[in-house]
């Protein structure tokens, strides 16, 4: 062989080495990625049947009294609400099973179960892991049975009905502890602000109108309920004004000193047309 041979086998022979380690190199990269998705996704990275909570069970288990203490409310109270969303909430059982893979479709006592936990503090790990579903599951029941319940549990708030009125304020004199004492009052609110990024240009034109007095920007979220701790109207907008019924409670930097009351950060600006009964906002504890 010349020594040209030589040399032009040499290259052959190193490029198809060089061909070879990047081919190897490659093929490793592939699998670290596919080891790191899989190790994102967790248990997404197969279907998972996971075994529902038996509804039946769980009821038998807890007493009346526990019941109350996990969702707010007596077994009775429970079914009714369930009868009355199921219609809504259920869907098609047959898309549902299908999603699953054949398994059983979730139920609506399942569905208010999980909702009703996450309302009354439940952390939401604990709660797919006792009803059987997912996360993505969870958030997408609450949705569901969130707007069965502004559906069928609509709130109402008539400033206008005095005879409504004037039940609500008979309510919080004989809940006061001398039965009487605490009259003209209708309704106890309180309010949240809740954390925000700062809205864009497209989101408000008015971005400043969201930071509050806290120094941060937020969703002002305020409600009234009645004597007998029932929500009668809830609003969530912007921290300088927030709309309740027939009323405005404006922050106290933004309120009008000569047709508002202070009530401790907030102010009410009361319909002037109403003078018999005035709201007052006393958190009653």
């Amino acid at each position: 062989m010349s020594i040209a041979g030589g040399r032009r086998l040499g290259r052959v022979r190193r490029h198809r080495e060089e061909q070879r380690r990047r081919e190897a190199a490659v093929a490793a990269v592939t699998v670290l990625l596919a080891a790191r998705r899989l190790h994102k996704r967790g248990s997404r990275g197969k279907l998972v049947k996971r075994q529902h909570l038996d509804w039946q069970l769980r009821k038998g288990y807890l007493t009346e009294r526990r019941f109350i203490q996990r969702y707010r409310m007596d077994k009775a109270t429970f079914q009714d609400v369930c009868n009355r969303l199921r219609e809504d909430i259920e869907g098609d059982q047959v898309a549902s099973s299908n999603a699953r893979g054949g398994g059983p479709p979730i139920t609506s006592e399942i569905m208010l179960s999980a909702t009703l936990r996450f309302l009354a503090g439940g952390a939401y790990q604990d709660i797919v892991d006792l009803h059987g579903i997912g996360e993505s599951t969870l958030y997408d029941i609450m949705m569901r049975v969130y707007e069965a319940m502004r559906k069928h549990y609509p709130l109402r708030f008539d400033l206008d009905n005095d005879k409504e009125l004037a039940r609500m304020e008979r309510e919080f004199a004989d809940a006061s502890a001398s039965k009487g004492v605490l009259r003209g009052v209708v309704g106890a609110l309180d309010g949240i602000a809740i954390r925000i990024p700062c809205p864009t240009r497209k989101d408000s034109a008015k971005s400043a109108a969201f930071y509050n007095r806290k120094e941060f920007y937020a969703m002002n979220c305020q409600a009234i309920c009645d004597a007998k701790l029932r929500f009668r109207c809830a609003h969530s907008v912007r921290d300088v004004t927030v709309g309740v019924g027939g009323c405005l409670l404006y922050t106290s930097d933004a309120a009008d000193e000569e047709d508002s009351v202070d009530l401790g950060g907030r102010r009410i600006i009361k319909k002037k047309k109403r003078s018999k009964i005035r709201i007052v906002s006393n958190m009653m504890k």
